[in-house]
């Protein structure tokens, strides 16, 4: 089918475009129809239409192809369409034709008439020819188009100063600036004659002169300059202000009279805006009274009218707006905001809307992107700010948590500038230096470090702004002020010179990666990547968008956050502390155990079972300098006992030993430690012996127990470490022999010394003998022997036992008889325990002078008298309690006038245990009050120094210490408890 179409009638040839329909055999080999459909896929080319047939398919080619499947380019240009030696430039279905100049038209048919838009000027007479035309010009006018006016006046023919005015082939002076007149201003005119005077001055001629008298509000040697005294902007809160020498506003301007006066030229006027009145438009004309706001909007008042800004939240959901807030916004029903989004409606020229504001992690008008993407493994985004000639200048903000202390937030560099903000020890540090890679070592080149002290590896989101810009660094933490406690969110610093001299700023960002050199993130850097999440990352100001990223540009990164903290799964055993590493977990394992969750206990090693001698040693295989540490846990019962040997090829430089139950340590064979409190009590103690530098300190369960300074230690390869005693027995013994008991964990240093090996893999030192070690903490049978006596029945403990004891026996062992329990005392007595039996007290009453009780010492004892007790109760002025004698040696206790007295006289002896007389002395002592009052009085004598062969003597009733007396004199001892001395109770008084 042909379509004909004519592009103009006027144009002898046509451009026939043919759309071509070609047909192609589809039918199958025997003639049957086929299903399949042969314009899948589509056989025409050059965007042609295919239809299937029955018997093969048809292609419709658009204008300008042709062929069986539209494949050829039809040449419009072949007809040569195109007139007037144009260019005929062949188009897809069409043509175009590049005409000569003077020519134009769709095949440049048309010769354009070039005077057809009059180019000759100033009357000039136009001559067309193709592709150009003259002009023929008229006195006074010259060039191609008459354009340029002939200067009748380049002759200068105006005198005296005079202004030539250049005309059409003819000239004029202008006199009205000179003092002259005439055709050429050569005639002197009067000085008032020119009306020199501006703004209706008055003009006086002086001696070929003139003055000018001005009005007032004028100003000037011809009153030309119009006083502005608008320039101080009296007129208040945007009032314009009116000169009264505005001659062209009156009779126009309200403000001002019908007629303009130049007597009253002077001064000015305010046109006060709306809401304002005054001279000066000062007073303001409140709009808010009363308020036209309503639904608790708020009226602000300004100049001309009014605002009313409208709560922006309401207790039952319902908000108002418009000018009053009088119109309830309903924008927000219906919303489609997403993801947590708020909606805030709004009222806009009559038509209710609404926006969103997206919670943290999104963005979009309906908060739909989400702007959060993880790091799970090492991995950076790269992005590409565009280079600016401005100074230096990047701020970068972004939301992150993680749990990890140590890793690269962003690194950004460009011309041998880097800025990096790092993790470092939970904390934010943010560094810019020049690269090392282009100015030498890292170590050598410039740097400047801001730091933030607070916490931000919680695994809780933070947000952080980093600037570099105006030549100053600042780093902000953009969470709540109280996340900082008591240390700053932001720290500001003017960037160093050594790095102000840089002239580009940094222009590639490597989110979460590490800059080993300019090629991008490395696996070598001594920092690691970032693992965790981020959010709302902003470069200058650019949110960055996960689904806006190049495939390249991001390495192991991927949108979401997925953060499921692996420790709530409870994974540590035996309190093991749970670290959440983001994507797996850490146990750190309380001692004694080990383990990826610390579900294995090292084996506790027993020593001296059933009292063998036992003992290991192991092979140190590393040096260990001069700081070393020696840890375990240690149960023992014994007090004595060796703990531990450090030796090499000459000396054993460190022990530990037991010692009443205390840990002792001795380094060097001069330094020695020992424990303030005993561990021999049968429990599970930790001892720690630290020794770093020049000190060295012991410490049980984890409370020091002295320090001292030491000479250097230095632990070597190949020495020995000998645990529970050595192998010569007689050596052993001096420090209280083989040790018995149970060590758990021992560790020098972090290396085991494990006595019985864990299925976990751990740093240890290799074990070369171990003779008579049980594994596991085991006790003695002690109950073997039959300790408990007395018919105590034995009950097994740890390397120890408990009797349990009948009754009226006492003791560890029920070596001790309950006497008392036994009753031996007489009715009414009291019985006492002593420590090796017990004695009976009873009360003696005297009924008259004659009830005299009488003792007489049998017993072998040696040791002196050197104090009396007893309780009294009497109603008697005048009584013998007691008198005991030997020899010349007396003591007497009695009531005298209801007053305890007391009397006594001893004597010395010399050398052979003869008395001398000149040792003999007497005391007496009397009470401070009455004892006679029927009530029951303790009495206690006694001498003050009882050591000394004399001392005073005090005696005190009732205890009352303040009533005391004391003899003046000083007594000797007293023998009256030795054999043969005479004692007397009771009887009449003196």
């Amino acid at each position: 089918m042909d379509l004909i179409r004519c592009l103009n009638f006027e144009l002898i040839a046509c451009t026939i475009l043919i759309s071509s329909l070609f047909v192609i055999d589809g039918a199958s080999p025997d003639g049957l129809p086929q299903t399949v459909d042969l314009c899948s896929p589509n056989p025409c080319q050059n965007r042609a239409i295919c239809r299937s047939r029955r018997d093969g398919y048809s292609c419709f080619c658009v204008p300008g192809f042709q062929g069986a499947h539209c494949q050829i380019d039809v040449n419009e240009c072949v007809s040569q369409p195109c007139q007037n030696g144009a260019t005929c430039v062949d188009r897809v279905g069409r043509f175009s034709c590049l005409c000569p100049p003077g020519f134009t038209g769709d095949t440049c048919e048309v010769q354009i008439d070039e005077c057809q838009s009059q180019p000759c000027l100033s009357g000039g007479s136009c001559h067309d020819y193709p592709g150009g035309f003259t002009c023929t010009c008229p006195s006074g006018f010259q060039g191609h188009r008459c354009e340029i006016n002939i200067d009748e006046c380049q002759e200068q023919p105006c005198q005296n100063g005079a202004l030539c005015i250049d005309g059409v082939n003819e000239y004029s002076c202008d006199c009205s600036h000179t003092a002259f007149t005439g055709t050429h201003c050569e005639t002197p005119l009067p000085p008032c004659h020119s009306q020199p005077c501006f703004n209706s001055a008055i003009c006086k001629d002086d001696e070929g002169n003139y003055t000018c008298e001005c009005w007032p509000g004028f100003e000037g040697h011809q009153c030309e300059i119009d006083i502005n005294e608008c320039s101080s902007n009296p007129c208040m809160h945007g009032g314009h202000c009116i000169e009264r020498s505005w001659q062209a506003l009156y009779g126009t301007e309200p403000l001002l009279p019908e007629h303009y006066d130049q007597q009253h030229a002077a001064g000015y006027i305010c046109s006060c805006p709306p809401g304002t009145a005054g001279s000066l438009c000062q007073e303001v004309i409140s709009q808010c009274d009363p308020s036209p706001c309503q639904n608790g909007g708020r009226c602000e008042s300004h100049v001309g009218g009014y605002v009313c800004h409208c709560l922006k939240q309401s207790h039952d959901g319902i908000l108002y707006g418009g000018v009053n807030c009088d119109v309830r916004l309903v924008g927000c029903e219906g919303h489609e905001c997403q993801n947590q989004g708020s909606c805030s409606p709004f009222l806009l020229d009559g038509t209710h809307g609404y926006t969103c504001s997206c919670s943290a992690g999104y963005t979009g008008p309906l908060c739909k992107t989400p702007t959060t993407f993880s790091f799970e493994r090492r991995g950076y985004l790269l992005l590409q700010s565009p280079l600016m000639e401005a100074e230096v200048s990047c701020n970068i903000t972004l939301s992150f948590k993680t749990v990890l202390p140590r890793a690269a937030l962003f690194q950004r560099n460009s011309g041998g500038l880097l800025l990096s903000l790092e993790l470092e020890g939970g904390q934010l540090s943010l560094t810019l230096r020049k690269d090392g890679s282009a100015e030498g070592s890292e170590a050598e080149s410039p740097r400047q470090v801001l730091d933030l002290q607070c916490n931000v590896t919680d695994g809780e989101w933070h947000s952080v702004e980093a600037v570099l810009g105006n030549w100053v660094l600042s780093l902000k933490l953009l969470d709540d002020a109280g996340s900082c406690g008591s240390q700053s969110c932001h720290k500001v610093a003017p960037v160093q010179r050594a790095l102000a001299e840089l002239a580009s700023p940094p222009q590639n960002t490597y989110i979460g990666g590490v800059l080993q050199d300019s090629n991008g993130p490395s696996k070598e850097s001594p920092l690691p990547a970032f693992i965790g999440c981020m959010r709302d990352v902003f470069v200058d100001w650019q949110l960055v968008v996960p689904e806006e990223w190049l495939s390249d540009s991001a390495v192991n990164v991927s949108p979401g956050c997925s953060d499921r903290d692996r420790c709530l799964d409870v994974p540590c055993q035996n309190r093991g502390q749970c670290v959440n590493l983001w994507q797996s977990y850490q146990c750190w394992c309380p001692r004694p155990y080990e383990g990826q969750d610390c579900e294995e206990e090292h084996v506790t090693a027993r020593f001296g079972n059933e009292d063998s001698h036992s003992y290991a040693a192991f092979t140190i295989t590393e040096d260990l300098g001069h700081d070393l540490s020696i840890s375990l846990f240690l149960r023992t019962r014994r007090p004595t006992g060796l703990l531990l040997v450090l030796a090499n090829s000459s000396s054993q430089y460190l022990l530990m030993w037991l010692e009443d139950g205390k840990v002792m340590v001795q380094l060097n064979s001069l330094e020695t430690l020992k424990a303030e409190s005993a561990i021999d009590d049968g429990e599970v103690h930790f001892v720690s012996v630290e020794v770093v530098e020049d000190h060295m300190a012991l410490y049980i369960g984890g409370q020091e127990q002295g320090d001292v300074e030491i000479r250097t230690v230095n632990v070597q390869a190949g020495d020995t470490v000998y645990v529970g005693g050595l192998m010569e027995r007689r050596t052993t013994s001096v420090f209280g022999g083989y040790f018995k008991g149970c060590i758990q964990d021992l560790r020098i240093n972090d290396s085991r010394l494990q006595f019985f090996g864990l299925d976990s893999s751990v740093r240890s030192y290799p074990l070369e003998f171990m003779e008579n070690v049980t594994a596991g903490c085991s006790g003695d049978n002690t109950c073997s022997r039959n300790p408990c006596l007395n018919g105590g029945m034995c009950f097994s403990m740890w390397d120890d036992f408990s009797c349990t004891c009948p009754p009226s026996t006492a003791g560890r062992r029920c070596e001790e008889v309950r006497w008392c329990e036994l009753s031996p005392c007489p009715t009414d007595s009291e019985c006492r325990m002593l420590n090796q039996g017990y004695e009976c007290y009873s009360n003696a009453t005297f009924l008259n002078d004659s009830t005299v009780l009488s003792y007489r010492g049998n017993g072998p004892i040696s040791r002196n008298l050197t104090n009396l007790s007893l309780n009294l109760r009497t109603r008697k002025h005048n009584a013998a309690i007691l008198h005991a004698e030997k020899d010349s040696a007396f003591v007497t206790l009695s009531v005298q006038d209801g007053f305890l007295f007391m009397e006594l006289q001893s004597s010395t002896l010399d050398n052979s245990g003869e008395e001398r007389e000149e040792g003999v002395s007497t005391v007496s002592l009397s009470s401070r009050r009455s004892v006679n009052d029927g009530e029951w009085h303790s009495v206690h004598v006694f001498m003050a120094a009882p050591w000394a062969e004399t001392s005073q003597w005090t005696l005190v009733v009732d205890e009352e210490i303040e009533e005391a007396t004391t003899s003046r004199n000083q007594g000797g001892k007293l023998g009256l408890s030795q054999a043969g001395c005479g004692h007397l109770s009771g009887g009449p008084g003196p």
